[in-house]
């Protein structure tokens, strides 16, 4: 607090100000144990189901939640209080359940439906912008992120692979494929052969939901880890949590989130929270499965707000939790 004072009055070098997030992000990771709040959505007008799948922190600090069942955006402001709400759909018919949603460079929400061709677009006001149209081939979308360029990326789960959308283009580049997207010209046989058993060959995993983290790279979520897709050169660079996988300590990453300050977090579906490092190091987990603030019945989306606190949606409940 010293520290940011002394920047506010315009008073700290460089190396002060290089301390500060390292500072924060120490405590923070000290402070994740339990829960410091919690934002509960409304009940869904059937009151048969809830799910938070959507999940996104704007600039001016302004919090969306999208809840699938009812097809609405909650928007809840800095205090956590709600403060506006609207409905969404899709271009020609109702979706049935949205994989992730996003904020793009103007604040403008991207909701990617995980059975339709196209990603929804919304202020946050309510106002519905043209829909960004997927490839003709694509089926399923899986999870979409940003660059800081404004480059959009999408994964597929039919087919299996990464997409980009160049800032102000309409053409679509595929930057990473799958097994069951390669044109190949072996065999039966020979695929059989090739990795039969490998279930972490990050050809054969199914991409979920996308993260941008600080190096530039694309953080996907799959089955049984995170796999770290360099996009310039094509080709994954890391997997995290395969150990961990193996050893029964990690279930499936369903929602990844990248921080500033190069630490990686992922929902897991057996009710915690993972974080590693960038380099795919272990740091911790918390959570746990429950019903009370703070333990998760299924957790998947995972941000990170202006203020340094981390929000995780509860996929099976009205429940945000904030660590």
């Amino acid at each position: 607090k010293y520290l940011e004072f002394l920047c506010s009055r315009g008073l700290c070098n460089q190396w002060k100000m290089a301390a500060i997030p390292k500072i924060r992000a120490a405590v923070q990771l000290e402070s994740l144990e339990d829960a410091v709040d919690a934002i509960e959505i409304p009940r869904s007008e059937g009151g048969n189901s809830e799910a938070v799948s959507g999940l996104a922190v704007a600039r001016n600090g302004l919090i969306a939640a999208l809840q699938e069942t009812d097809k609405k955006v909650y928007i809840y402001n800095d205090s956590k209080e709600l403060v506006h709400e609207f409905p969404v759909s899709g271009d020609n018919e109702e979706f049935s359940y949205a994989n992730q949603m996003i904020l793009d460079q103007w604040n403008n929400l991207i909701i990617c439906i995980g059975d339709g061709k196209s990603l929804l677009r919304y202020t946050l006001n309510g106002k519905k912008l043209p829909s960004i149209q997927g490839p003709d081939y694509v089926y399923q979308m899986g999870g979409v992120t940003m660059a800081t360029n404004g480059d959009l990326y999408v994964s597929s789960n039919d087919p299996s692979c990464i997409l980009k959308l160049p800032k102000g283009s309409q053409d679509w580049e595929k930057v990473y494929s799958g097994k069951d997207d390669e044109d190949s010209g072996s065999s039966d046989e020979e695929d059989e052969d090739e990795n039969d058993d490998d279930e972490y060959d990050p050809k054969r995993q199914y991409p979920g939901q996308l993260a941008l983290g600080p190096d530039g790279f694309i953080y996907i979520a799959t089955e049984n880890c995170i796999n770290v897709l360099d996009p310039s050169t094509k080709s994954i660079v890391r997997q995290i949590g395969v150990d961990m996988h193996k050893e029964g300590n990690l279930s499936k990453i369903e929602g990844v989130c990248v921080t500033g300050d190069g630490y990686v977090f992922g929902t897991d579906q057996d009710g915690s929270v993972c974080i590693f490092k960038t380099d795919g190091s272990f740091v911790k987990k918390f959570g746990g499965s429950g019903d009370e603030i703070g333990k998760f019945s299924q957790p998947w989306a995972v941000v990170l707000d202006y203020h340094g606190f981390i929000m995780v949606s509860d996929i099976n409940s009205r429940l945000i939790h904030i660590f």
